[in-house]
């Protein structure tokens, strides 16, 4: 435990400052990119993810799912992107090539759907060029989160169904702000 705290120590200071060069805005117009990090718990909440993902008609390779495991197994070849803590290095450095390209791609949405203490997904938040941060409500980490939604663990779909009402009113209020400027806009995907 103590060794996994400063492994996760080390790569927050790696990483100070490395979010900070995107700003934390969302363009309404352009929700097409989405990055999910979920628990290893359970499939439930992947299921929901994974059906959110269709009727928002996002296609695979603009959607992507990271698990973050206290273990890696040999099964989770199957499992697709996995995140341990076997991924970073005792200097704080993550060894993993694919954690590495999920951080840098400036998802325009990333959505941290796990337990409120969970470390590696928090390192994840934090070091994310994402423009939008959700997850669930936690006042251990609430400044890594620019819209937080109370629900349980258990609480996927519901989690979901709030998280689209706050991005239509993201949009509603973007559209207005166009049509006072005389231009038009339509989200389609809502």
């Amino acid at each position: 435990m103590i060794i996994s705290d400063l492994k996760i120590g080390a790569a927050y200071r790696k990483g100070e400052g490395k979010s900070d060069s995107i700003p934390s805005t969302i363009d309404v117009n352009m929700i097409t990119n989405i990055g999910v990090i979920l628990d290893h718990e359970a499939d439930a909440p992947k299921d929901s993810f994974l059906k959110w993902q269709e009727e928002l008609g996002i296609p695979d390779r603009d959607f992507t799912i990271l698990t973050c495991k206290d273990k890696r197994l040999k099964t989770d070849v199957f499992e697709g992107l996995v995140f341990t803590m076997q991924d970073l290095g005792w200097n704080g450095k993550i060894k993993n090539g694919e954690v590495e390209e999920f951080l840098k791609r400036p998802f325009d949405v990333l959505v941290s759907f796990t337990k409120h203490d969970n470390k590696l997904a928090a390192l994840l938040v934090s070091l994310s060029h994402a423009r939008l941060k959700v997850g669930r409500n936690t006042e251990k980490y609430s400044d890594m989160f620019d819209l937080m939604i109370s629900t349980d663990a258990d609480e996927a779909a519901v989690f979901l169904k709030e998280l689209k009402k706050y991005l239509q009113y993201l949009i509603k209020q973007h559209n207005e702000q166009i049509h006072r400027h005389g231009s038009s806009f339509d989200h389609s995907f809502y």
